[in-house]
């Protein structure tokens, strides 16, 4: 629905209740399925009372938490789970993080025309200003959270009615990223610092709230699956330019390429090699894993 159709009707807090409604249907059913409610929106955040930049800012990166990272994991397992019936919140997901980065300092000319149109369809102008117009923004933006909730809901009412789908967001929600990158560096022997376990955990949060696990596969696996290979992307420096490495193999530019440096760096770990000692032990350990072919037989 467009500016036209937003001009009367419901207020800012119609629109909050309605959502709090939702929130609480899609807890509801999170706790039937998982056992623990999904974490709520404080009503002070909701204010009816946005009437400025500044304001309507504070609600976007408010609800940019709540969406992205308090319920991340759940909106991702639902989404992944029903994504022909979540369009709405696919498409609140998407035009969050778009307002988002179009407010900040240096954002892409297309971030800024997606606001910009955004702002014409809630409000009925591009460059909004007054108090009136902000508080209309503002209201949509909720319009559009509690639609994706709805959606969301009824996704989760449906997950409630399957026991395979039912156990698979249990194990979602039972899993810790950070407790994972712990376990698995503990596994691979490396000692973390709590800034590279907070890295590390980042670059997996993000992955793992979109993450469809594979049917046969549990959860945790998969889990400890992205976090090895977050870690295995921290290698050490090679002793030399990846070149000389792709060019003793003979696999510059091929396929083979990126399998190549990967074990280079395995052998600079265990070996600690240098110079053409190091090149001779990767060309030999590449030979050595090189699949065989069928054996012909002499005439």
């Amino acid at each position: 629905m467009g500016f036209a159709g937003r001009m009367v009707g419901s207020t800012m807090r119609d629109e909050i209740t309605r959502f709090e409604a939702e929130q609480e249907r899609l807890s509801l059913h999170k706790l039937l399925c998982t056992g623990e409610p999904l974490s709520a929106l404080p009503r002070e955040v909701l204010s009816e009372a946005v009437h400025s930049l500044a304001a309507f800012k504070a609600l976007v990166s408010q609800l940019y938490v709540l969406w992205k990272e308090e319920w991340g994991r759940d909106v991702g397992f639902l989404m992944g789970i029903a994504r022909q019936a979540t369009p709405r919140a696919q498409s609140f997901g998407q035009t969050l993080t778009r307002i988002r980065t179009a407010h900040q300092h240096s954002p892409a000319k297309q971030d800024v025309l997606a606001l910009a149109s955004w702002y014409s369809s809630a409000c009925g102008t591009q460059s909004p200003s007054g108090p009136d117009e902000w508080t209309t923004c503002a209201k949509e933006l909720i319009v559009e959270l509690t639609d994706a909730v709805s959606e969301l809901a009824d996704a989760a009412m449906t997950v409630q009615q399957r026991d395979r789908d039912r156990r698979a967001w249990q194990e979602r929600v039972a899993e810790s990223v950070r407790s994972a990158v712990v376990r698995v560096a503990t596994d691979l022997g490396l000692r973390l610092s709590e800034s590279q376990i907070d890295y590390h955990k980042r670059q997996v949060d993000g992955r793992w709230r979109n993450w469809q696990v594979p049917s046969g596969r549990d959860a945790r696996s998969e889990l400890d699956s992205l976090v090895e290979r977050s870690l295995m992307a921290q290698s050490p420096r090679l002793p030399c330019d990846h070149l000389e490495v792709l060019r003793e193999l003979e696999v510059i530019g091929s396929p083979s390429a990126f399998a190549g440096i990967q074990l280079a760096h395995a052998v600079a770990t265990v070996s600690r090699t240098r110079g053409a000692a190091f090149l001779k032990l990767v060309v030999a350990t590449w030979s050595s894993v090189q699949p065989t072919g069928p054996k012909t037989s002499r005439q």
